[in-house]
């Protein structure tokens, strides 16, 4: 394989890891690439769970195709057939983690440990648009802002 063969496969897996995160967070696709976190959370959940991240973003594009977001059983299977799952369940309950927290937890350890991913991690977490907030200390809302109150989330 050649370097312009791998970036290709690399750039495809990605696409299905944004895809599968869709499902898992109910964030858009393109509120999930503006997030410029894709690519690290991609390569940080693969380095943890190595060859089951695969498996995982195959079956999640079986039941996309099979199923459709659209269709009344998509939650259902995705529910079922990977957040219920033993392999997928912990890899999946990660993925929404490092969205919204921009943290894993090690599920194996007994303590079961978070790790922050990185300083754009904690930056660029969903939690913050979730909460219709800003990052303590990161991103500044402007001068007078705190006496504003929170501007209620239109999500769909």
């Amino acid at each position: 394989m050649n370097q312009a063969q791998d970036e290709e496969i690399s750039s495809y897996l990605i696409d299905q890891f944004v895809n599968l995160s869709r499902a898992l967070t109910g964030y858009d696709k393109v509120e999930l690439l503006g997030t410029g976190m894709a690519e690290q959370y991609y390569r940080t959940i693969t380095r943890i769970y190595k060859e089951s991240v695969l498996r995982l973003l195959f079956e999640a594009k079986a039941i996309f195709e099979v199923y459709g977001e659209g269709h009344a059983d998509f939650e259902g299977q995705i529910s079922q057939r990977i957040l219920g799952d033993i392999v997928f369940g912990p890899v999946a309950k990660n993925i929404i983690q490092l969205w919204y927290m921009g943290s894993y937890t090690n599920f194996s350890d007994p303590n079961q440990t978070s790790y922050i991913i990185s300083p754009d991690a904690y930056v660029n977490s969903l939690i913050w648009q979730a909460a219709g907030s800003h990052p303590a200390g990161a991103k500044y809302p402007g001068y007078g802002s705190w006496s504003l109150e929170p501007r209620p989330e239109t999500r769909d």
